[in-house]
C-alpha cells in the first residue's frame, strides 16, 4: 500500500503488507501493525507520532517525534534529522539508529519484553549519538556479569570498548552499539523498571 497524508494532524491506521507510508503533516499519528516479513517505509514530518510492530522498516523523521517501534527486525533505520526525538524499541527489535550529531535531546528507550529475565535479544546500533542525547534502559541485564543495570557502573561494568565503537553487552544475547570512540558520562544514560511493548 502506498499512504499520502501530508497536511497537518492527520491519522493513517495500516495493517500487514508492504507499506510507504508519507505523513510529513505536523502533528499527524500514524500506527502499523506491520507483519514480520513485511518491507515498510515510513517518512514523518516535525512533531509526530509512529506506532509500528514488526518487519525490516525504513523510519524518518525530523524533530520532536515520538517512534514507539516493537519488533523491528535486522535491518531496519531509523533517522532523525532534528532535536528532541523519542525513540522508544521494544520486542527485542534489531535496528539502526541514526541521529544528526549536531541536533541535542534525543532520547532512545530500550526496554526488555519480560520481567524477571530483563533481556534483550536484539542489536541496536546507535550513530550520532553525543554528549547532549540520551539512553534510557528499561529493566536489562548487562550481557558480562547478568545483573540490573540501573547505574552508570553497571553500564561501565557491561560496556566493551572497540577500535571504533563501544557495545553495551545485554543478557538474551542483544546489543546496544554506540558507533562512537568518545567517552560517556552518567547523564547520557537512564533507568526505569518498565517491561514489555513500548
Amino acid at each position: 500500500d502506498k499512504i499520502t497524508a501530508n497536511g497537518g494532524g492527520a491519522t493513517v491506521i495500516a495493517g500487514n503488507g508492504n507499506d510507504v507510508v508519507s505523513a510529513t503533516g505536523a502533528g499527524s499519528t500514524v500506527n502499523i501493525a506491520a507483519g514480520p516479513l513485511s518491507v515498510d517505509t515510513v517518512t514523518m514530518g516535525s512533531g509526530d507520532v509512529l506506532r509500528m510492530s514488526g518487519g525490516t522498516d525504513q523510519i524518518s523523521g525530523v524533530g520532536n517525534d515520538f517512534f514507539f517501534l516493537n519488533n523491528l527486525k535486522a535491518g531496519s533505520t531509523v533517522l532523525a534529522t532534528g532535536s528532541q526525538n523519542f525513540i522508544a524499541l521494544g520486542g527485542d527489535s534489531s535496528t539502526e539508529v541514526v541521529l544528526d550529531p549536531a541536533q541535542i535531546k534525543n532520547t532512545i528507550v530500550v526496554q526488555a519484553l519480560n520481567a524477571p529475565t530483563d533481556t534483550y535479544a536484539g542489536l541496536v546500533e546507535i550513530q550520532g549519538f553525543t554528549s547532549q542525547d540520551m539512553v534510557d534502559l528499561q529493566s536489562l541485564k548487562g550481557g558480562v556479569d547478568g545483573a540490573v543495570i540501573n547505574s552508570y557502573g553497571e553500564v561501565l561494568a557491561n560496556l566493551v570498548t572497540n577500535p571504533t565503537n563501544y557495545t553495551l553487552k545485554l543478557a538474551g544475547g542483544g546489543a546496544i552499539q554506540f558507533d562512537t570512540t568518545v567517552p560517556f558520562s552518567a547523564a547520557q544514560f537512564g533507568f526505569s523498571s518498565s517491561h514489555g511493548l513500548v
